[in-house]
């Protein structure tokens, strides 16, 4: 068994589960691989220092360089969804961590920890 390091885990709403990799900051999901295996699947594209799970096809995240990334239509493992760049408030690149409401409401903080 490959033990995966992960420094953030977020759980969506309909319970799929997501991570950022410790040492690679890639965006991972896991699926079921079959026959009562899951496993982490890495989004080859995204990279992440906050991470907001909204559902197995979709996640908020926040980059090393400040900005707010949304991911949407990863829903197989053959194809890389699609990543929308989408700017603050500020429309500075200052976004320091993210959190989804179950309702769908995106809140993020900033460098300086304004909400």
């Amino acid at each position: 068994m490959t033990e995966k390091l992960f420094k953030q885990i977020s759980i969506g709403k309909d319970g799929s589960a997501w991570a950022i990799g410790k040492e690679d900051s890639r965006v991972y999901r896991l699926v079921n691989a079959g026959t009562r295996a899951l496993i982490w699947i890495p989004n080859k594209a995204g990279r992440a220092t906050s991470l907001a799970a909204v559902d197995k096809g979709s996640a908020w995240c926040v980059n090393e360089e400040g900005q707010i990334w949304q991911l949407t239509d990863w829903e197989y493992v053959s194809n890389e969804g699609r990543w929308t760049n989408v700017p603050t408030k500020s429309g500075r690149n200052d976004a320091k961590s993210i959190a989804v409401a179950k309702d769908g409401t995106v809140w993020y903080t900033q460098a300086d920890d304004v909400i």
